[in-house]
């Protein structure tokens, strides 16, 4: 079984390498983490934006390393700074994780990637998703990005509340 010690290192994929002074003045609380990290990332297909040739291939960058190069790149700014949607990183549910996850390692907080299929986005499919686990101190906590819209709350619930509110809409 794997520690949390282990949970609390990064990986080859989550190591921001030279980039890892952009996130010593993140938040440590998940939910402000995610502000911070939709700020940095533009889902490149639930945003409504049409991305081709360089930017579609920033949803390739797949290390943490490579999306802050691709946003310093951009932007001499601290991660917080805001950034104008259309020149965010593309990327999808497995970035916007890799991300948080990588940032809350560096806190010390124990995260990792939870991949499954959530039929919550497609009636009648399932669609491969990829969300943050991080140790609250108790237990594992999942944390949910909604790419649609950046002005929706994270939503961090248990899964029978979840369901309920499916349900309804």
């Amino acid at each position: 079984m794997t520690s949390l010690d282990e949970y609390a290192r990064q990986s080859d994929c989550s190591d921001p390498g030279r980039y890892t002074p952009l996130l010593d003045s993140l938040p440590t609380d998940p939910r402000e983490l995610a502000a911070v990290v939709r700020n940095v990332m533009v889902h490149y297909v639930a945003a409504g934006l049409t991305f081709t040739g360089e930017r579609l291939e920033e949803i390739n960058n797949r290390w943490v390393e490579r999306i802050l190069g691709t946003d310093q790149g951009r932007h001499a700014a601290p991660l917080s700074a805001p950034r104008a949607e259309t020149e965010r990183v593309a990327g999808c549910c497995r970035d916007f994780t890799l991300l948080t996850v990588a940032a809350l390692r560096h806190k010390g907080v124990p995260a990792r990637s939870r991949i499954g299929f959530a039929g919550y986005f497609h009636p009648d499919f399932h669609e491969d998703h990829v969300v943050v686990d991080y140790w609250n101190g108790q237990r594992w906590a999942m944390l949910r990005f909604w790419w649609i819209a950046a002005s929706l709350p994270i939503f961090n619930m248990e899964p029978k509340i979840w369901l309920h509110i499916l349900r309804r809409s």
